[in-house]
Order: structure tokens, then C-alpha cells, then sequence
């Protein structure tokens, strides 16, 4: 008797794409045609090929040229080094008709050499300025020598930013984003797994939370958007992804450090899109 194949559920969600959308989209390196979860399911199917993390969002969308395609972020890289044991072995920096060049040469566990190289502009740079630009091209030649060495094509974040047209788009989450357009008012604070909640307070002095809400408004929407895919998620996953941040519970972070509140916002409505869809 012959066993029937196991389908995962993200092979499931491509298979439904038309074998002319999935020509396009191997053949010409475009995801645009796809839908949301055609498209989480590849994300997702991606990085298990090359063993990744999908909820550590090793990469991000980027439309160069009129397509939509994916490169590879620092997580990408980390963790493909680990994987395959990459070791930089050896590294050059020359300076040259206002160029920084480092150059990075490495080897895998099994004894594969590479060399890479990886350049920035720096003409009149001084002092910090010219720190940074040395630590810029030292970037980006071991990261293009870790996608060399596991026999990846993929763009790094480090070349995307330095490509005139290419623009940068958070695609995973971009109708999230735009139906969440309302103004939610300030929600309870968070208890923490076998906690109280930790009381909002400015300096010493305890303040309600309509007060703070006008302070702070946006790191109320912030609360209030946990509050909603902590619902959605359970507390494991909507945990397991504040431990990613280092956090215990969300009212923790900084309410003025916009980046990371969107971060860990974006972290979770990706774990919770990819549960929607039965990936994870």
C-alpha cells in the first residue's frame, strides 16, 4: 500500500496559486501577484528550505525593478552562519578613489573557502563618520560572504539601502496596518503570567490612564494592539514573542521608543497571520 504524502498547510496555500502565478513568481522573482497568505505560505516555505526562523523574520519585502521580492536581514544572515558554521577568517579594509573596501574571507565546517567583498562612499568622511563607513563595508562584505558561502542569491539590507530605486515595504503587514485605523482609548495595564499589573505611574506619582493616554498616545495603541493579538494568540505564542524582545510583559518598553513598540506589534501580527492561515 502506497502512503499518501504528508501536505503541509503552507504547501497547501501555494498549490491553490495558478501554475502562471507560480512561474512568475520562481521564474521572475515577483510576489506581487500573489495573495497575503499565497504569500505568507511562501515566506514561510522559504525559510524552512534554508532552515530559518519565519517568526524571527529573517527577511523583508523590498519592490525593486516593478517586483515585489525578498532580501535578507541581519536575523537572515546570524543565523545562516550558525547554521552552516561560517567563520570569517580574515578580514582587509583599503580606502581607494573614495571608496572603503573590506574585503572578508571565510570558511564553512566543511572546509569551503570564499572571498567577498563589500564597499562604501567615503569621500571627505572624518572621525565617527569615517568609523561608521569602515563598520558599513566590514557589514556588508561578511554577510555577502555568508549568503556566497550557503549558495544564496539573496539581496542583504546593507546592499538594498545603497540601490537608488529599490524601496523597502513591510508587505506581510500592510493590510493590518491599514485597517487598523482607529483611536483606541487606553487600555488596562497587562498582568504578567502569575503577576499583578505593574500600576502606571509618571516618576513616583500614580496617573490614570485617560491621563497618560493624552501623554502618551501612542504607546497606549501600542498596549491596546497587545491586548487584541494577545487575544488572538494565546498567552504561549503572544509570550514566547515578548521573550524575543527580552521583555515579560509589554508595558515594559520605553513608551517614546517607537521602533521597538513597532517591532514587537509587527513580530506579533506575524505569528498571528501565520496561525490564521494554519502555517504555524
Amino acid at each position: 500500500m502506497t502512503a499518501t504524502p504528508h501536505v503541509t498547510s503552507a504547501e497547501a496555500t501555494l498549490a491553490a496559486a495558478s501554475d502562471e502565478l507560480l512561474e512568475k513568481v520562481l521564474l521572475e522573482g515577483d510576489l506581487s501577484k500573489l495573495s497575503v497568505p499565497q504569500r505568507l505560505a511562501y515566506y514561510k516555505h522559504v525559510c524552512e528550505s534554508v532552515g530559518l526562523n519565519p517568526l524571527t523574520k529573517p527577511f523583508d519585502y523590498v519592490k525593486l525593478q516593478g517586483k515585489l521580492t525578498l532580501y535578507a536581514r541581519k536575523d537572515a544572515t546570524d543565523q545562516l552562519r550558525k547554521l552552516h558554521g561560517v567563520s570569517v577568517d580574515d578580514l582587509e579594509l583599503t580606502r581607494s578613489d573614495g571608496l572603503i573596501t573590506a574585503c572578508a574571507k571565510g570558511s564553512d565546517r566543511t572546509g569551503r573557502r570564499d572571498v567577498e567583498y563589500g564597499s562604501v562612499a567615503a569621500n571627505n568622511l572624518k572621525g565617527d563618520a569615517l568609523a561608521n563607513a569602515e563598520m558599513k563595508a566590514v557589514t556588508k562584505a561578511k554577510r555577502r560572504l555568508t549568503l556566497s558561502m550557503c549558495g544564496l542569491g539573496w539581496l542583504d539590507e546593507t546592499e538594498v539601502r545603497t540601490i537608488p530605486d529599490a524601496e523597502p515595504v513591510d508587505e506581510m503587514f500592510h493590510e493590518e496596518q491599514q485597517a487598523d485605523v482607529e483611536q483606541p482609548a487606553a487600555p488596562a495595564a497587562e498582568e504578567e503570567r502569575g503577576h499583578p499589573p505593574a500600576p502606571t505611574s509618571q516618576g513616583d506619582v500614580p496617573i490614570s490612564p485617560e491621563e497618560a493616554a493624552e501623554e502618551e498616545p501612542h504607546y497606549f495603541r501600542y498596549l491596546k494592539k497587545c491586548q487584541e493579538l494577545k487575544a488572538d494568540l494565546g498567552d504561549d505564542a503572544y509570550y514566547d514573542v515578548l521573550d524575543q524582545f527580552d521583555l515579560r510583559k509589554s508595558n515594559e518598553v520605553d513608551g517614546s521608543d517607537l521602533k521597538k513598540m513597532g517591532a514587537i506589534v509587527k513580530s506579533l501580527m506575524a505569528v498571528s497571520q501565520l496561525a490564521k492561515n494554519g502555517i504555524v
